[in-house]
């Protein structure tokens, strides 16, 4: 979750980041929300770079992530969300 959060901070200008969270007995869902809808966020990074692999972290974490925006023609915010789902434990 911090490196949503961290990402809408640094690469938006947005005045609130608004950050939701659902829980039940099989899964924990996350929502990042943040008021610059322009700029949708994408994996990946150049091999060297020094910054710019915080959402293939995520992808690899999570079994699944998104993004959505809300303001129909003209769009006023934008979501980051990704699901954690809970797997079963082997015994030994």
């Amino acid at each position: 979750m911090s490196e949503v959060v961290s990402n809408a901070h640094c690469h938006t200008r947005s005045a609130r980041i608004r950050v939701d969270v659902t829980v039940n007995r099989r899964q924990v869902m996350v929502y990042v929300t943040d008021d610059e809808p322009d700029r949708l966020p994408r994996p990946g990074a150049a091999p060297h770079a020094e910054s710019g692999r915080g959402l293939v972290i995520v992808e690899s974490l999570t079994d699944r992530w998104g993004t959505t925006t809300r303001g129909g023609r003209v769009r006023t915010a934008k979501t980051v969300w990704f699901v954690l789902v809970e797997r079963a434990l082997d015994h030994w």
